[in-house]
């Protein structure tokens, strides 16, 4: 190892210290009403009782699944042209996508939370946290990895090619 790939792990290491997925998404939840809110923590498992169905949310608010959707959608959009969006997710998006560099431009969803919460719990409602900023805020710089019978959840940079991906599987089976 370099000193500059010495100097460049340390950093990465300090920004995953940094990481705390829950008060980034906290301090974008101000934005919202009160309901698109509380959607968005129900809907992804942001509490204690672990994601919810639309169906689920829609009877608690006497609304179709559909209207929750709709909200769901409208909620995200909202915190994502926030004043405020740029400015919290810059540092989370470069830890992601370091890290995401460094194996490859592919990893498994699993791994990837792993890496990403090494300095905090692993609990379901932190993996949520970083489940919901990696694939509803960071969608424009992260794709999900269509599962097949040759893959598991797995997140990949934008740029990295499925080619690519298959030519990894191919080389490990």
């Amino acid at each position: 190892e370099s000193i500059l790939d010495k100097v460049m792990l340390r950093k990465e290491d300090q920004e995953r210290q940094s990481f705390h997925p829950l008060e980034v998404i906290y301090s974008l939840l101000q934005v919202l009403t009160a309901k698109e809110a509380e959607v968005i923590r129900r809907r992804f498992g942001l509490t204690e009782r672990g994601g919810e169905t639309l169906e689920t949310i829609g009877a608690a608010y006497s609304v179709t699944r559909e209207r929750i959707r709709q909200i769901e959608q409208q909620a995200i959009q909202k915190m994502k042209q926030s004043r405020g969006f740029t400015d919290a997710m810059k540092p989370v998006e470069h830890l992601v996508i370091t890290v995401l560099q460094h194996y490859g431009g592919v990893m498994t969803k699993d791994f990837l939370l792993h890496v990403l919460l090494q300095s905090l719990e692993q609990d379901p409602v932190h993996r949520n946290a970083v489940s919901f900023i990696i694939s509803e805020l960071m969608d424009d710089k992260i794709d999900a990895v269509p599962i097949s019978p040759r893959t598991v959840p797995s997140w990949k940079l934008k740029f990295s090619s499925m080619e690519t991906v298959d030519q990894v599987i191919a080389e490990l089976e």
